[in-house]
């Protein structure tokens, strides 16, 4: 597994408890399906996680690379999961 972080988070960022709760929702559903996509996925394969730069239309993906197939899980900036796509 990889896992980029280039949202840029700091911890001057998140200066309250309300600021680290609000960070932790919208982690939660990338943070399950990642989870969810690594107990599935079969040996050999690249997951890659990713959150992606603060601005953008998505917030992460979990892309997984496999010998079955690509494929994708995108989450939108409200941190929603979005259509997936995959590749075989």
């Amino acid at each position: 597994m990889v896992l980029l972080d280039d949202h840029g988070w700091a911890a001057e960022t998140l200066t309250s408890a309300d600021d680290v709760a609000q960070a932790a929702d919208l982690l939660e559903p990338l943070r399950a399906a990642a989870v969810e996509v690594l107990s599935r996925t079969e040996a050999g394969s690249t997951v890659t996680v990713r959150l992606l730069p603060h601005g953008r239309n998505l917030f992460g993906t979990v892309a997984v690379d496999g010998r079955s197939g690509q494929s994708r899980l995108d989450f939108g900036a409200d941190g929603a999961q979005m259509a997936g796509r995959s590749k075989n």
